[in-house]
């Protein structure tokens, strides 16, 4: 008896080898060589990932929709150079959004619906008779637009306002942001300090005047912050590209006056390449 349950031991541990070797050929030829429409068939009918960033999977289904995508926009060759950038792009968008959600930072749906409004007005429809009809020329849909493309932007630009709105992270621009606001709340002229301090060419050549916009002319942080200025009133505003110093210099209507000072913050990229310079990613995918 003791030597019949080794042999089926023996054999189990053999079928069990074999199965696992057959498991590693399959799994080699579904993720390297060239991608054929069999292989398509299969990742999109088994979820299975295309790369682990942190332990945590990454679709083999969203690679497709943006392969789609490439093949309706470009030629067969292109499409094909383009495989290893959309699987870089997909690991670079997963590493951000880990560390977004780290520092509590995310879009909602509201962000989301209003970039794919302002999209779909500015778009050149290219002969399409509607921006539906643009976006099913080039493989793509309203929801794989929003949640595919602008949402992931959306979560990019947000955490780097996040990133210039943390004073320990270019404390010498909040340095100096909180010198000229103290200036101009003395009764310093704002035109004289922009000229001066301004890093934003435009706005030094002009004294740091915008005119007269209407608020829904902003960018979405200009326009949350200064939608509750008054006049006189001046504020420190992390923005997308570094600090904006905003001063509301009068209100007709909707139209309001205003004057700013930008500064540059630190190298968003830079700390952001140092904070996911850790990150553990496998990709899996070799075609």
């Amino acid at each position: 008896m003791p030597n019949k349950h080794h042999k089926i031991l023996k054999y189990g541990c053999l079928i069990s080898a074999i199965a696992l070797v057959l498991v590693i050929l399959a799994a080699a030829w579904l993720y390297s060589g060239t991608l054929t429409p069999g292989k398509i068939k299969i990742f999109q009918t088994i979820p299975l990932p295309m790369a682990l960033v942190n332990g945590h999977p990454l679709s083999m289904k969203d690679f497709l929709i943006r392969f789609a995508a490439a093949q309706k926009t470009l030629a067969q060759n292109n499409a094909q150079q383009t495989k290893p950038a959309i699987v870089q792009q997909l690991i670079k968008e997963a590493e951000v959004s880990q560390l977004a959600s780290q520092r509590e930072v995310s879009v909602n749906q509201k962000q989301i619906d209003q970039e794919y409004s302002a999209l779909s007005a500015q778009t050149n429809l290219e002969g399409q008779a509607n921006f539906e009809g643009f976006l099913q020329s080039r493989g793509l849909t309203e929801n794989i637009l929003k949640n595919s493309v602008i949402k992931p932007e959306l979560l990019l630009n947000q955490l780097q306002i996040w990133f210039n709105s943390q004073p320990n992270l270019s404390p010498q621009a909040y340095q100096l942001a909180n010198s000229l606001l103290g200036q101009i709340n003395s009764g310093t002229s704002m035109s004289a300090l922009a000229g001066q301090f301004s890093q934003d060419p435009t706005g030094k050549s002009l004294g740091g005047d915008m005119g007269f916009v209407q608020i829904t002319d902003l960018s979405q942080e200009l326009r949350e912050s200064v939608s509750g200025l008054k006049p006189g009133e001046t504020k420190i505003i992390p923005g997308l590209k570094g600090l904006h110093i905003i001063r509301l210099e009068e209100q007709t209507g909707n139209l309001l006056h205003l004057r700013g000072i930008f500064l540059n913050t630190n190298d968003f990229n830079a700390w952001l390449d140092t904070q996911t310079k850790n990150f553990k990613v496998i990709n899996l995918l070799r075609i």
